[in-house]
């Protein structure tokens, strides 16, 4: 299988690189000759965009996928892929290896991809934040005080710096209070970092 991949607002690390070819590179059981898969990799707001084609000898499949994950876009368009080739395997028919379809498919439809999002410190002792009776609704032009907290773990001294965006735009915080003078949702950022002196 022949890969071309091309990527726009998206870094493709060497192991998502790794796996997407090692799996593309099964497909080559379906094709008489070398196959040209087109892979085109993009950031789409908090998504990422796959799209693949299989160009077998003129016969072209293709699907794409939005997910959060790119890991599993590859799973997801792979799958499609295998779907189409698989019900049009009277349209490949001179260009496919017959054998190809006597074998399990690569892909099964009873398959379960599930995401879990792990956050990574070069420690082993993660700063930990507990927020007690943060207000989540006020009228505007109201006053709203700032939730009190307390922070746990990291190591040394701890300072936390608190901050409020309306749309991207700095609020201004006095008494550890807020004013919310346009309507809409502002966002209460609580930063901790830990240091020594």
């Amino acid at each position: 299988m022949k890969i071309e991949i091309t990527c726009k607002n998206y870094y493709l690390d060497p192991n998502t690189k790794f796996i997407f070819e090692n799996k593309i590179n099964r497909f080559d059981k379906y094709f008489r000759e070398e196959a040209l898969a087109k892979a085109r990799m993009s950031t789409i707001g908090n998504n990422y965009m796959m799209e693949v084609s299989i160009d077998g000898n003129g016969k072209i499949v293709r699907a794409v996928s939005t997910n959060i994950d790119m890991g599993s876009n590859i799973d997801i368009v792979l799958r499609k892929l295998e779907r189409q080739i698989v019900k049009h395997s009277d349209k490949f028919a001179d260009r496919v290896k017959k054998e190809a379809f006597e074998t399990p498919k690569l892909y099964y439809e009873n398959e379960k991809i599930e995401t879990v999002n792990v956050f990574a410190t070069s420690e082993n002792n993660p700063i930990v934040f507990t927020i007690q009776n943060a207000e989540t609704n006020a009228l505007q032009g109201d006053t709203v005080a700032i939730a009190d907290y307390s922070v746990s773990g990291g190591f040394g001294k701890k300072q936390t710096v608190v901050s409020v965006d309306y749309n991207g735009e700095s609020i201004e915080i006095k008494n550890n209070s807020f004013v919310p003078l346009k309507k809409g949702n502002y966002k209460v950022t609580y930063t901790t970092t830990d240091f020594v002196e």
